[in-house]
This record gives structure tokens, C-alpha cells and sequence, in this order.
């Protein structure tokens, strides 16, 4: 077994003033894999300087569709990558990381942040991937999918939720009889993942933090870690990380997984386009 810490986070507009602590929460949670969303303006400098930050040598980055870029990185070698725009708001990164000998397909997306039928499409484009890619699978294996998903889970939110939320945000999260929608969560449960944080009894809020500029007073969870069906026995912790150095990196906490990976019994083999992956040198 080795164990393995996976994190997710929406850095708020590339972390724009924030980049220096953003490094530290890198160099202090010793992670094998973070995948960073809203990675704004991060084609040029900071994509290539943060290679290397808390042993994160490998990378790839996500130019989506819209200015909010993904980043991924890994203390694990990166296999294969792929980036999918066209599906997707903004979009997504597909990467085969290397890790005890097993290959697990990582997820690191940014689901659209205004419409839940948009969201539900770009989960079920998600699960027809992951299951493609195992012969004759009824379901995907070895995959993990974090992000901001920008939706909801069937997590009892007080009935009085949308009088808490600002008009234009009601509409992302309800229908027109104001049933709160998860749809996009809900779609890869009944797919064959696992939703980490409930599974082990966390509901704590990812957003907002205590940076959040904009009119959004209700905690929600819009961050998660999903993790294949065959995957659920390994999860061993999984953190909202709350103090004072995350709150002021972003307007979302960031969410740590820790899992026990074993070694497998063979050694698959994938196929997938690549994208670039750099290394630290």
C-alpha cells in the first residue's frame, strides 16, 4: 500500500494576488496530486514556475474554452493527459498518473457555473469517458474526479436557502418550483462513484471563504473528490482545509483526500492523446 494525498482547488482568478501563499499551502500539505481550477493567466510565468513546489514535478495545463484555466500536478509520473473543451463550460483534464505501479485517471474540471442541465452533461460526458476506457466495464475503475463542480449535493441544505442566496444565484441551483437541483452529483453516484467527502461524514462547506468579493452569504459544498466504486475502500481521510492560510488564498477551501493505493494485480495499459506534460528539471 502506499498512501497518497490528492487535493483540489479553485484558486479565484489565478491567485492573482495570493500566488506566494498558494506555494506555501503547495510546500505544507506534502500532496501527490492538485489539481487547480480558475488557473487564470497562468499560460505564461506561473504554470512553469510552480512545477517543483512541494515535489509537484509533473504538470499539465488546461487551456479550457474561457479564461478560467485548469492546471494539474503530480509528485507521480504522468503517463498520458488530455484536455476536453468542446463538452464543457470551461473544461477539462483527463490524466493517467503512474502511482504503485497503478494507473489511476484523474479528473480535474470546472463544471459551468450558471446552469445544472449544462453540469449534468458534463458529468455524464465524464462517466462515458472513464467507462470507455476499460473493455466491456459496466462502470469506471481506478478514476478519481475532483473540481468545483458549481453544484450542489443531497446534502440537507435548510429549506431557506434560497431566500439566503442573492436572485441571480437562485436560478443556477433551482428549478422554477424552487426544488434546490443535484443533478450533476447525484449522475455520477448513480455512475458508479463515490462521493469522498460523504463517505466518510464531511459536509462542510468549500465556499466561501473568508476572500470572497462577491454578494454570496450562504455556505455551500461546490468542491468534491469523486472516486471510482473499486476506490472506496481506500479513502482513508478526507479535509476541508480551513485557517487562516487557505482563507486567504481564495474564495473556496481547498479539498484533501487521503487514500491508500495498492499495488495491482496487472498492469494496464492505456491509450490516450497526449498533451504536454513538463517535468521539473
Amino acid at each position: 500500500m502506499v498512501e497518497v494525498r490528492v487535493g483540489t482547488l479553485n484558486a479565484y482568478k489565478g491567485s492573482r494576488k495570493t500566488y506566494p501563499l498558494l506555494k506555501r499551502f503547495a510546500e505544507e500539505e506534502n500532496l501527490d496530486v492538485l489539481g487547480i481550477q480558475e488557473a487564470n493567466g497562468w499560460h505564461s510565468f506561473k504554470f512553469e514556475d510552480f512545477i517543483g513546489v512541494g515535489g509537484l514535478d509533473y504538470a499539465v495545463f488546461g487551456n479550457t474554452r474561457t479564461p478560467f484555466k485548469l492546471v494539474t500536478y503530480s509528485r507521480r509520473s504522468i503517463r498520458r493527459s488530455q484536455v476536453h473543451t468542446s463538452a464543457f463550460w470551461h473544461g477539462a483534464i483527463e490524466s493517467t498518473i503512474q502511482i504503485n505501479g497503478r494507473l489511476l485517471r484523474h479528473w480535474n474540471t470546472h463544471f459551468d457555473p450558471f446552469n445544472e442541465d449544462k453540469r449534468l452533461s458534463e458529468a455524464a460526458f465524464i462517466v462515458e469517458r472513464a467507462v470507455k476506457r476499460i473493455r466491456h466495464a459496466q462502470q469506471a475503475r481506478d478514476t478519481i474526479v475532483c473540481g468545483d463542480l458549481n453544484s450542489p449535493a443531497e446534502d440537507g441544505y435548510s429549506q431557506l436557502l434560497a431566500q439566503r442566496l442573492p436572485p441571480d444565484r437562485v436560478a443556477r441551483y433551482f428549478d422554477d418550483q424552487g426544488n434546490l437541483r443535484h443533478d450533476a452529483t447525484d449522475y455520477l453516484k448513480e455512475h458508479g462513484f463515490i462521493d469522498a467527502a460523504a463517505q466518510v461524514g464531511i459536509l462542510e462547506n468549500t465556499f466561501p471563504a473568508r476572500t470572497d468579493t462577491e454578494p454570496h452569504p450562504q455556505a455551500m459544498r461546490l468542491d468534491y473528490m469523486f472516486v471510482s466504486r473499486d476506490l472506496g475502500d481506500s479513502i482513508l481521510k478526507v479535509e476541508v482545509v480551513k485557517n487562516d492560510l487557505t482563507a486567504a488564498i481564495s474564495d473556496h477551501f481547498p479539498v484533501i483526500t487521503t487514500m491508500n493505493i495498492s499495488a495491482p494485480a496487472h498492469l494496464s495499459h492505456q491509450h490516450l492523446e497526449s498533451a504536454p506534460i513538463l517535468q521539473a528539471a
